[in-house]
């Protein structure tokens, strides 16, 4: 018998999606309160009921189910907002997201956030979320995980909880490396001489009766050309030391070097407005990325391409990338480009039509058996702006879960969304791939099988 699910904070329902591939559960109601995202959730989910704003919920009113999902909001704790933490409005967990797993008890819990979770407040805010979850009895597992990791062109990392009612769950063969007093954590080796500072949460971990213990994580893709393991250097803006003042004999490129052969992961705010540039010391928006890359054909364009844009400094014409994926385009007539990299990886392939990115694209490609739609589309008198169907393919899901839903026109009709909408509900999702592989990685996975294959009691009248 197939077990009911919940989902909170819901978006267009790409977690829930990888929850029903793992799990044997049918979603029985969901929570969003963005008209555009719950317009598509509604439209795969048909006929199911919206709970809204979690936060006015009575939960003992609702239909109780075996396991809850949740990809609360993570603008109070990632790198890209305020970062005000508890502070928030927004940090819905002690204000919706346990009352609901307080008072429905589900024996599977499933949470989703950026890794910045683990350290906003220097770890208090995740020490709360476990503590709360510990009280309440459950077993707690989580890792953080990149797209990348999966195949994906893209970054992304993420953080996965999978938690269940389980005291049977196999401890691992560590060291602890923390425990509880009261709702607080401390380091164990603190504790021992009566020391109480903040703990540092491991990328990965299982907490279980006031105990954690550190897991192993593969946060990042690490199988050759593209990826290098994050290290302690690696700041918020993917900067690293420039390539010239490395020493000499070291190791080769880091992360955030190579980072520059991924493409950047789509974001809720990235709207492919042409000719916006990232301020000086961070990466360009996917949009600007795209724009740099691909020019979208135009009826001006001449044969070569090349008297329009000769010494300029905008991006080439379409003639004049093609002949550059042909290596026909002498260099002394790129104006436009970028002064090549200090280092190549080995065994990287020709650049094509995206060009040092081409290679993550392919295997993208491959993994999930999605063919690149065009990257850009064009807008006005051929300028070009970021394709929502490449946004849409970048995150996993099948052409059209999405953009079939997007209204041209400026008249919307009922169950369609616009553009930018669609653009902040991709950007805002889960990539589906990378939840799967980190929910199956969790010593919790094999009791969340056991729990939602089991027939629950039956309650005498």
């Amino acid at each position: 018998m197939t077990a009911p699910a919940g989902s909170l904070c819901s978006g267009v329902g790409m977690l829930d999606r990888a929850i029903e591939t793992l799990f044997d559960v049918s979603t029985a109601w969901f929570a969003e309160m963005n008209p555009a995202a719950a317009t598509v959730y509604a439209h795969h989910w048909p006929g199911l009921p919206n709970l809204g704003d979690i936060t006015a919920v009575n939960w003992g009113d609702v239909d109780p189910v075996r396991l809850l999902k949740a990809g609360f909001p993570c603008q109070p704790f990632s790198a890209a907002g305020r970062r005000d933490g508890s502070a928030d409005e927004r940090h819905l967990w002690p204000t919706a997201v346990l009352p609901a797993i307080t008072t429905i008890l589900p024996p599977v819990v499933v949470l989703e956030n950026v890794p910045g979770l683990l350290r906003i407040e220097h770890g208090q805010v995740w020490g709360q979320v476990l503590a709360d979850l510990d009280r309440l009895g459950y077993t707690v597992a989580w890792t953080t995980v990149g797209a990348c990791k999966v195949g994906a062109c893209h970054h992304r990392h993420r953080l996965f909880v999978l938690a269940v009612r389980d005291t049977a769950v196999p401890t691992p063969d560590v060291t602890p490396s923390a425990c509880r007093q009261g709702e607080a954590w401390a380091p164990v080796q603190d504790v021992l001489f009566g020391d109480t500072e903040s703990v540092r949460w491991p990328d990965a971990g299982m907490s279980r009766a006031g105990v954690v213990w550190p897991l192993p994580a593969g946060v990042c893709a690490n199988h050759g050309v593209l990826f290098k393991t994050p290290t302690s250097q690696l700041a918020i803006n993917g900067g690293s030391q420039h390539p010239d003042k490395r020493k000499a004999g070291g190791h080769g490129p880091t992360l955030a070097d190579e980072v520059e052969h991924l493409l950047p992961t789509p974001r809720a705010t990235d709207t492919g407005t042409p000719g916006r540039r990232a301020p000086e010391g961070f990466r360009p928006p996917l949009s600007q990325v795209l724009m740099d890359l691909l020019p979208t054909p135009r009826v001006s364009a001449d044969r070569t391409g090349r008297s329009a844009i000769t010494g300029s400094s905008s991006s080439p014409s379409l003639a004049q990338a093609l002949e550059i994926a042909a290596g026909v385009l002498p260099r002394e007539l790129r104006s436009w480009e970028e002064a090549p990299p200090a280092w190549q990886p080995a065994g990287s392939v020709d650049p094509g039509r995206f060009g040092r990115y081409e290679a993550a694209v392919r295997r993208h490609e491959q993994t999930f058996g999605l063919p690149a739609p065009e990257p850009t589309e064009p807008i006005g008198e051929g300028q070009p702006r970021l394709s929502v169907r490449f946004v849409e393919w970048m995150m996993g899901l099948p052409a059209g879960y999405v953009t079939d839903l997007v209204s041209s026109g400026r008249g919307r009709p009922e169950g369609m969304i616009s553009r930018n909408d669609a653009m902040k509900a991709l950007g805002n999702g889960v990539f589906g791939p990378a939840a799967t592989h980190a929910l199956m990685s969790l010593p919790t996975f094999g009791a969340a099988q056991a729990l939602l294959a089991a027939r629950p009691l039956a309650v005498a009248a």
